[in-house]
């Protein structure tokens, strides 16, 4: 199980930011390039930077909360592909040694789990079939999207959508075993609104930052 693994490298390179505030930096000149004619607050910098540390530590939730439901439903094997890919997403990255990792590469590698859940969810829609995961991410990963940039987060969203296409081939629990929704629902009760399908995760933080004017 590789899920203890991942909470420890997103906990090690939000220390390193913490140390280094590099990420803090990159994030300032970001927000800088969106709104070039427009000051950019401190503490706004420290509002979204704030987001970006619930972000990606909300990966990680995500990976234990698959794992347990997974356990208590009894469908690990059914289950497995899915985790194993959302766990190497994370852990195995860029290739990275683990100490080496830095929040810009985790808040990647966090976006594109985030991202694959989304693709997992709308083409299980499309089949008319309720959603594998209810997780309702869309606010916060267009957030994420723009804080990565276009053709960068363009690239990430092609490797989720890859990936969720080859899950689908891969994984029985399409077939909405009632089980697998009982356990989900128990096991991820402690992600917030996001556990319920329709009420996004946003904290309230960054709620008040115009978004729109980031686009």
């Amino acid at each position: 199980m590789q899920a203890h693994a991942a909470r420890t490298l997103i906990e090690l390179a939000l220390a390193q930011e913490h140390d280094s505030g590099s990420y803090a930096r990159t994030l300032a000149n970001r927000l800088a390039e969106l709104q070039p004619d427009q000051g950019i607050h401190p503490t706004r910098t420290q509002q979204i930077l704030r987001f970006v540390f619930q972000y990606v530590r909300h990966t990680a939730d995500i990976l234990d909360s698959l794992h347990h439901a997974a356990e208590c439903a009894g469908l690990t094997d059914l289950a497995s592909p899915m985790i194993r890919v959302l766990d190497d997403l994370m852990v195995l990255g860029g290739g990275l040694c683990t100490d080496e990792r830095c929040l810009e590469e985790i808040l990647d590698e966090s976006f594109v789990i985030h991202r694959l859940i989304e693709e997992i969810n709308q083409l299980c829609l499309d089949q008319d079939l309720a959603p594998l995961l209810t997780l309702d991410m869309t606010s916060a990963n267009l957030v994420i999207r723009t804080l990565i940039g276009g053709t960068y987060a363009e690239e990430l969203e092609l490797i989720a959508h890859d990936a969720a296409l080859g899950l689908l081939q891969q994984t029985q629990l399409l077939r909405q075993q009632p089980e697998w929704y009982r356990a989900w629902r128990q096991c991820s009760s402690h992600l917030g609104g996001a556990a319920d399908f329709g009420r996004p995760f946003f904290p309230p933080a960054v709620s008040a930052v115009d978004w729109d004017t980031l686009q």
